[in-house]
């Protein structure tokens, strides 16, 4: 996974081979920045139209993508100022090398962006080369050392997708505000009539949170807790699709039909509904979070 650079995708290539099965991902970070760049310059009515788009293709799954990439093509080409971006778009993020920056390409769970490599290399930056330009002997005996402290950590290396504390924080606040609601099965579900267990399968209905505008940044925030707040169109997610009884989260299996799990192999629905049975969150300590303490003026 790595930014839209020739150079990185072309050194996959020739170390695995042209026929090689193993595929180049876009950071959607990066395609995120990319798509604020060119929307800049287009009136604030279509920049939202295409930047909801852009996401709604980010979370969707294989079939939903065939399916809503057709329909939002179909859509620009009928909407007048959007005519250079939709080729823009169509011939750098939707063929050729740089397209892979779906959900669908990664195992549910998995980093979407190459964040944690960055926040990899800030430590060796910091820890190891105190953000100097050292000759390459010297450079390669601190990489040496920094091989060498991580061989000894008691840390365990993640083959599977691990919870995120940062969203049982936002599911406290949502509880706390009454954004999460377990809705009763009815008779006629269908969990109810093929004799589920209603241990094993709980409705959960969410409302997103209330925004509020923030002048100091120009935009309208969640009115959350900051380590709770997500980006509009990340938070929207969440109940994109919900029915009206909620989403029905399977205890047994950990998962939730929302695209938000989807995405994140984790979401507010399975974390309140495991609450009040009082089973394992399964959220481990994420060691790239930020622990830094807001100083006091």
């Amino acid at each position: 996974m790595g930014d839209a650079k020739h150079a990185q995708f072309n050194a996959l290539a020739d170390v695995f081979g042209c026929d090689s099965p193993f595929r180049y991902l876009m950071c959607f970070f990066h395609v995120v920045v990319k798509l604020v760049e060119r929307t800049r310059r287009l009136p604030s009515d279509l920049a939202s139209l295409v930047t909801a788009d852009v996401y709604d293709l980010h979370f969707s799954s294989d079939d939903e993508f065939k399916e809503r990439k057709l329909a939002i093509l179909t859509r620009w080409g009928l909407t007048s100022g959007l005519e250079d971006f939709t080729a823009y778009f169509k011939a750098q993020w939707l063929t050729g090398k740089f397209s892979a920056w779906q959900c669908f390409r990664s195992p549910i769970g998995f980093a979407k962006t190459n964040n944690p490599v960055e926040q990899f290399n800030r430590v060796i930056k910091q820890r190891y080369t105190q953000r100097r330009r050292l000759k390459m002997g010297m450079l390669f005996q601190r990489l040496v050392d920094c091989c060498k402290s991580h061989s000894v950590t008691s840390k365990a290396f993640n083959d599977t997708g691990g919870g995120n504390s940062r969203f049982k924080t936002r599911a406290t606040e949502m509880r706390r505000k009454g954004l999460l609601v377990e809705v009763p099965q009815s008779r006629a579900s269908i969990s109810f009539l093929v004799g589920s267990d209603p241990v094993d399968v709980v409705n959960v209905r969410a409302d997103q949170p209330p925004r509020v505008m923030m002048p100091s940044r120009g935009q309208t925030v969640e009115a959350v807790a900051v380590v709770a707040q997500l980006l509009y169109h990340t938070g929207r997610i969440e109940i994109d699709g919900q029915p009206a009884t909620g989403w029905q989260v399977d205890l047994t299996a950990k998962t939730c039909p929302c695209r938000f799990f989807f995405k994140y192999g984790e979401c507010v629905h399975l974390i309140f509904a495991r609450w009040p049975r009082k089973l394992p969150l399964g959220l481990e300590d994420d060691s790239f979070v930020s622990r830094r303490t807001a100083r006091s003026h």
